[in-house]
């Protein structure tokens, strides 16, 4: 019943314990076991966290429910940081395609988290109510939340989806600069080899033409869309993404 982004504070016993123990495996460089778990949301989200081990043994964790939860994460794990950004109308195209009924969880059902966070756009939020007005809204109260703890944390690395898709190469580098990581040709040779058209319609399918990916959102959605999804994402005064044009 808490949905897939529950707000994870430390006084929140129950809650704070599963993310700990789930958390606190994968860091270690174990996959937990979702059956392991009690609480029907840590289950779920054992199964959508996805973390790689390379030669080098740097551990890469990713995880796109986790996003308001980062700096408890931080607090607890000291990870290195990346937050990636990406359009608000990408993302949010991809949340309808893949769970065409999602409005994610209802974040006014969260206390501790509008208490901390959204107090001021609680209006935006409780006026949405079109399925692309709802998840604006959404997005945008995550990347308030994200982006406000990056303002006080120097140390996590920023970076934008569209650069990285007009320039993989190069951005790529200056990502594997600042984290410290050694680049070499393997790394080179698997943007390449996935840097191209397609070859299904499958979601899961990892090949992109990366250029493609940039403003594929306009080819996507409607007018209509485009202007609800502003509507309701220009209201939380975010540095990215300020224009839809």
């Amino acid at each position: 019943d808490e949905g897939m982004h529950p707000y994870i504070k430390d006084q929140d016993q129950v809650q704070g314990d599963a993310y700990y123990s789930m958390y606190s495996s994968i860091f270690s460089g174990a996959r937990p076991v979702a059956s392991a778990f009690s609480t029907e949301h840590v289950r779920n989200l054992t199964k959508k966290v996805r973390y790689l081990m390379p030669d080098s043994q740097t551990l890469i964790v990713k995880s796109v429910f986790s996003l308001h939860n980062t700096e408890w994460i931080y607090q607890k794990f000291s990870p290195q940081v990346v937050v990636l950004l990406r359009h608000p109308c990408s993302v949010i195209h991809s949340i309808h395609r893949k769970w065409p009924g999602a409005r994610l969880k209802d974040l006014l059902d969260q206390p501790a988290f509008v208490s901390d966070y959204l107090s001021p756009y609680l209006e935006t939020l409780k006026c949405a109510e079109t399925v692309y007005e709802v998840l604006a809204a959404r997005v945008a109260a995550y990347y308030r939340v994200i982006l406000d703890a990056c303002a006080i944390h120097p140390s996590w690395v920023v970076i934008n989806h569209e650069q990285l898709c007009m320039d993989p190469i190069g951005e790529y580098r200056k990502l594997y600069y600042r984290l410290g990581l050694e680049w070499d040709g393997t790394v080179e040779d698997v943007i390449n080899k996935t840097n191209r058209p397609k070859e299904s319609d499958n979601i899961a399918h990892v090949n992109r033409l990366s250029s493609d990916e940039v403003e594929k959102w306009k080819r996507l959605l409607t007018e209509k869309e485009i202007e609800e999804i502003y509507r309701y994402y220009s209201p939380f005064d975010l540095p990215c993404y300020r224009t839809f044009c």
